[in-house]
């Protein structure tokens, strides 16, 4: 984390990066509740393996509005080009995870189906979040200040 801070130089915008996690967790759980899945330690591992994903989306779209907004744009034409451009990354990212993911829960088991639906209802979850509602978190809560304490 104390990485994130120095890299970004700013408290605000490790918050909007790490503001994907509840989601993520809220689709986990709803996903293990509707397959009837116990939450289990294959289930914190998916977890674990979810938390890395989520945050590395939620990275790429800030990291991308940052360089758009150290190029000149505006704080609202970055969050609406980052999330523009690099959606296709993104959502193939979630797809090859969730396409990878499916035979593992489909024919894993108990052991290890709990661990591929956390994954899956959380990538789902969290990458409309990232896609639709962090941009709108950048635009709120970077402050066109900030752009001079990263040049």
């Amino acid at each position: 984390m104390s990485v994130l801070i120095i890299h970004f130089q700013s408290f605000s915008q490790l918050l909007i990066i790490f503001s994907a996690l509840p989601l993520a967790f809220i689709g986990a759980i709803v996903a293990l509740y509707l397959t009837g899945n116990p939450f289990s330690f294959t289930a914190v591992v998916g977890l674990t393996s979810l938390i890395g994903i989520a945050i590395n989306n939620s990275l790429v779209l800030v990291d991308y509005a940052n360089q758009l907004r150290d190029e000149g744009s505006s704080i609202l034409e970055a969050a609406h080009q980052s999330a523009k451009i690099r959606f296709i990354p993104i959502f193939m990212t979630t797809l090859t995870t969730v396409l990878g993911l499916l035979p593992l829960t489909l024919r894993g088991g108990s052991m290890w189906a709990p661990m591929g639906w956390v994954i899956i209802g959380g990538l789902i979850s969290s990458t409309i979040f990232v896609l639709i509602v962090l941009p709108i978190f950048y635009q709120w809560f970077t402050s066109s200040a900030s752009k001079s304490k990263m040049s």
